[in-house]
Parts: C-alpha cells; structure tokens; sequence
C-alpha cells in the first residue's frame, strides 16, 4: 500500500499534504502507475466525505502556507501519539 494523495505533493501546500482527507491508502498500482487513478479517487472522495470535498481540497491548495520546524515537529508528534494509540 501507498500514502496516495489526491492533490499530489508538488501541489500541496504542507497542511493539505498531511491532511487526512487528501491522504489514503492507496495500492500501489494506481498510486504509481496509474498517477493515482484520480477519477476514481475523486469518486471516492465524494462518497466518504461528500459532494463539497473536491471544492474543499482544491480551495486549500490555493492557501499558500509554509510550515517552520517546530509545525513539522508538531505535526511528527501527533502522528507518532496516533500510532502508539493503535497499538
């Protein structure tokens, strides 16, 4: 599985980067192959969260954002105490 990212990285300011509704397991053949098999994505997107989702990412990828160390540090935090949490 990969981490596919509906506005893909390049895109991204860093709060929709890590933002968990533009990022989702992925298999590895559309993610890489399929350049992330966007349609279907979108399609999938729009069923989990509803039809305002697209205008939603699309509006934060205009928000240009740039993040210090210490917003990557806190971000690294709360990620590392979700994953101690599913443990």
């Amino acid at each position: 599985m990969d981490a596919g990212h509906f506005i893909p990285k390049g895109q991204s300011p860093p709060p929709l980067y890590f933002s968990e509704k533009n990022v989702h397991c992925q298999c590895t053949a559309c993610n890489r192959y399929k350049h992330g098999n966007l349609h279907e994505y979108a399609r999938r997107l729009v069923f989990i969260y509803g039809a305002d989702i697209l205008d939603e990412l699309n509006g934060l990828k205009q928000k240009k954002v740039k993040w210090n160390n210490w917003t990557y540090q806190v971000k690294i935090d709360e990620y590392k105490k979700k994953i101690e949490e599913l443990k």
